[in-house]
C-alpha cells in the first residue's frame, strides 16, 4: 500500500555563481561522521557546518527517524556535472589547486556513500543534447568519466541536463548507452518509464508550480 518515490538532485557542485549568491558553500563531513553542509552565515560572514540547510542531511536524518519511509535505507541520487568541480570542491582539470581539492573531496564522497546516497552523471558541461551529435556526447561523457567518475566510482545512472535528450535510437543517444549508462532520466510533468533494448528510460518530475 505504498507508492515508490525516487529522489534525485541535480547540480550538486556549488558553482561559483551559487556561492556568490548565498547558496551553500560545499558538502562536508559533520562532527557526527555524517553528511552536512558548509554555509557562510550572511550576517556574520563566517562559516557554519549545518545539518538543516541542505537536502542530504535533511533526508538522512528524516529516514533515520522514520526508517519505514525508505526501502532498504535508500536515500537519494546525487547528480554531478564536472566543469566546475564536485560537491563544492574545485576538482576540474584546470583548477589551480586540483590535487588538494580532490583530497578534500574524497572523505565527503565516501561519507555520502556510507550514509546511503548514490551518484549519477548530470553530464560534464551541463549542456542540452537534443541538438548535439554523437561526437559531442562522446567527448562530454569521456570528460565526465575522467574527472568525476574517477573520484566517485562507476555509475549507470544519467540525469539529462534540463531534461533534454537526443531522440531514442539515434547515434547520439546510443552513445550514452555505450558509455555504460543504462538508466537514463529526462524531465516531465507526467509519470513515464519504459524499458528499451539495452537501457531504461524515465521522466523525473521537477518540483515546481507546474508539476504541483
Amino acid at each position: 500500500d505504498k507508492k515508490p518515490v525516487v529522489i534525485s538532485t541535480d547540480d550538486i557542485n556549488y558553482y561559483q555563481y551559487m556561492r556568490e549568491n548565498g547558496c551553500n558553500y560545499k558538502l562536508v563531513v559533520g562532527e557526527d561522521g555524517h553528511i552536512a553542509s558548509m554555509v557562510i552565515n550572511p550576517k556574520t560572514k563566517k562559516e557554519e557546518i549545518r545539518t538543516d540547510a541542505e537536502v542530504f542531511p535533511i533526508v538522512y536524518n528524516f529516514v533515520k527517524e522514520h526508517p519505514d519511509f525508505s526501502h532498504h535505507g535508500a536515500l537519494a541520487v546525487v547528480g554531478l556535472t564536472g566543469y566546475d568541480g564536485v560537491l563544492g570542491y574545485r576538482t576540474q582539470k584546470d583548477s589551480p589547486n586540483r590535487e588538494a581539492e580532490i583530497e578534500a573531496a574524497k572523505p565527503v564522497i565516501e561519507c555520502l556513500k556510507k550514509d546511503g546516497f548514490v551518484f549519477a552523471s548530470h553530464s560534464y558541461a551541463h549542456a542540452t543534447t537534443s541538438d548535439k551529435d554523437a561526437a559531442f556526447v562522446r567527448n562530454d561523457c569521456q570528460q565526465w568519466k575522467d574527472e568525476v567518475e574517477s573520484l566517485i566510482g562507476e555509475t549507470d545512472l544519467y540525469l539529462f541536463p534540463y531534461g533534454d535528450y537526443p531522440k531514442h535510437g539515434t547515434d547520439a543517444f546510443n552513445t550514452f548507452v555505450e558509455f555504460g549508462f543504462t538508466h537514463l532520466s529526462g524531465v516531465g510533468i507526467n509519470t513515464y518509464h519504459k524499458n528499451y533494448d539495452g537501457y531504461w528510460f524515465d521522466d523525473r518530475k521537477n518540483l515546481d508550480g507546474l508539476t504541483f
